[in-house]
C-alpha cells in the first residue's frame, strides 16, 4: 500500500519494492536518476493474543432450512511488526527529499492505511545515514523504522448441530 501511495503522490522516479537481498542493478556509465525504496519486515510478533480469538459469530444463510444453516465465526489475531524502509539515492540531498516524501505520504494517508486493515503505524526511529560504495555503485542511504499493528482474520463456517448426545462414563 505504501508503494502505491508513493507512486501516486510523487513526481519523482521512485522504485519501491520488498528487499529480497538482490542488488540494485545499474549501468556504471549512466548516472542514477532514480530513487529506490526497499522495505524489510524486521520482526512480527503477536500482540496480546497468542492465537486467533473470536471476534464475531452469527448464523449465516438465514433463508435456508434450519438443518442446513451454518454458523459464521470470525477469529482474528493482532500482530506488531517492525518495518524498515531504506531509501537509496544518488546523493544525500536526493535521499533526504525522498525520505521526507515517504514520511509525508505515510502521515498524510494514515486514514487510507487504517481503512485497509492497518491498525496503527507509529514512527519508531531513523537509523544512522550510510553510503553504499561497492562494485562502482554509489548511493546515499537513509533508513527509517516504523512499528505497524495489523490484524489477520480467519472466517470459519461451522454446521449447526441440533441434537448432540454426549456419552459419559
Amino acid at each position: 500500500m505504501v508503494g502505491m501511495v508513493i507512486a501516486k503522490t510523487t513526481d519523482e522516479d521512485i522504485e519501491f519494492c520488498f528487499n529480497e537481498g538482490d542488488r540494485i542493478k545499474r549501468d556504471p556509465d549512466v548516472d542514477i536518476n532514480k530513487t529506490f525504496i526497499r522495505y524489510n519486515i524486521l520482526s512480527r510478533t503477536p500482540e496480546r493474543e497468542l492465537k486467533p480469538v473470536p471476534r464475531e459469530e452469527y448464523i449465516a444463510e438465514k433463508g435456508v432450512p434450519k438443518s442446513e444453516r451454518r454458523v459464521l465465526s470470525v477469529r482474528a489475531q493482532r500482530f506488531r511488526s517492525i518495518i524498515q524502509f531504506d531509501v537509496f539515492a544518488a546523493d544525500y540531498k536526493q535521499a533526504t527529499k525522498a525520505m521526507n516524501e515517504l514520511e509525508d505520504a505515510i502521515f498524510s494517508y494514515m486514514h487510507y492505511f487504517k481503512r485497509n486493515g492497518v491498525g496503527e503505524i507509529i514512527f519508531k526511529q531513523q537509523l544512522t545515514d550510510t553510503a553504499l560504495d561497492t562494485y562502482r555503485e554509489n548511493f546515499s542511504i537513509k533508513s527509517l523504522q516504523y512499528q505497524v499493528v495489523t490484524e489477520k482474520q480467519f472466517v470459519i463456517f461451522d454446521g449447526i448441530i441440533d441434537d448432540l448426545e454426549i456419552a459419559t462414563t
